[in-house]
């Protein structure tokens, strides 16, 4: 019982260091767009909609170019012309 209790509270202590050194991914149905200043990830029946409106597409999987979900980002973010992911 003792190591079960010990296994468990290395789990606790391990989990929240796998969320902030976890790359970047983002499913093969979504995407990420530029959204007023923030990351935001979409579905891709989403995106033309955001695009319209000033959004740009961030790139995909790119591991040069990690975004998450509600980081800051700009313009200059966006994914380069004729880059299709």
């Amino acid at each position: 019982m003792k190591r079960l209790v010990l296994v468990v509270a290395m789990m606790s202590l391990l989990a929240p260091a796998a969320l902030v050194f976890a790359k970047g991914h983002v499913a093969e149905h979504r995407d990420q767009v530029c959204h007023r200043g923030r990351v935001i990830t979409i579905a891709k029946a989403a995106e033309a909609a955001h695009l319209r409106h000033g959004d740009v597409r961030l790139p995909k999987n790119d591991p040069d170019n990690i975004f998450f979900t509600g980081d800051t980002c700009t313009e200059a973010d966006e994914e380069e012309p004729g880059i299709d992911d």
